[in-house]
């Protein structure tokens, strides 16, 4: 029994979701060793085995080995000493899931703090760009209903909405939305 094969197969569900625009994150540590931190370490100061798993983990995402990253334990200690327990490690096998093989892989954020903690942060990007199909309305949201207006028209997205704080809203296919609020707008709120 694999048990990051199952949350890698949890992830692959997730990846319905990402396809319709939604940003899916992850929030854990690749290393996470509370025990062994030390909180008066240099920065960038880091366990030979925390380093080296971190490092592991870099190297096994640009090479795309989903089978690896499922089997982290198969580092032993390195593994071990860098996830005690797996709660931090998983987040990365959900998101792992929701990638895809021609994701481009960056990582906005490395390095390892307390000699023990990872703050490495992993960013898959797509490359093919995929788009809600059209929906082709254009609406007003007032509290409680929602009323149609018109058709869309040249130049504005044919899958949005407009509500009250000119915040478009992304239509799926089943009719359901999220809203993109501009930072101008966030303002107001």
């Amino acid at each position: 029994e694999n048990p990051g094969a199952h949350h890698v197969a949890l992830g692959r569900q997730l990846l319905a979701l990402r396809e319709r625009g939604v940003l899916v994150v992850g929030s854990g540590n690749v290393v996470h060793n509370l025990r062994t931190m030390q909180r008066d370490a240099a920065d960038g100061q880091a366990y030979a085995w925390a380093a080296g798993f971190d490092d592991w983990v870099k190297q096994r995402l640009l090479a795309r080995d989903v089978d690896g990253l499922q089997n982290w334990g198969s580092q032993g200690q390195a593994a071990q000493l860098a996830q005690p327990s797996h709660e931090h490690y998983l987040p990365l096998l959900y998101i792992l899931g929701t990638s895809q093989s021609t994701d481009a892989v960056s990582f906005p954020v490395e390095g390892v703090d307390g000699g023990s903690v990872s703050m490495l942060a992993v960013g898959f990007r797509s490359t093919i760009h995929r788009m809600i199909p059209p929906r082709k309305i254009v609406a007003e949201v007032e509290i409680g209903r929602y009323v149609p207006t018109a058709t869309a028209s040249e130049g504005r997205p044919s899958n949005s909405i407009t509500i009250a704080m000119k915040a478009p809203i992304r239509m799926s296919p089943q009719g359901s939305f999220c809203v993109r609020i501009p930072s101008t707008t966030r303002a107001m709120i």
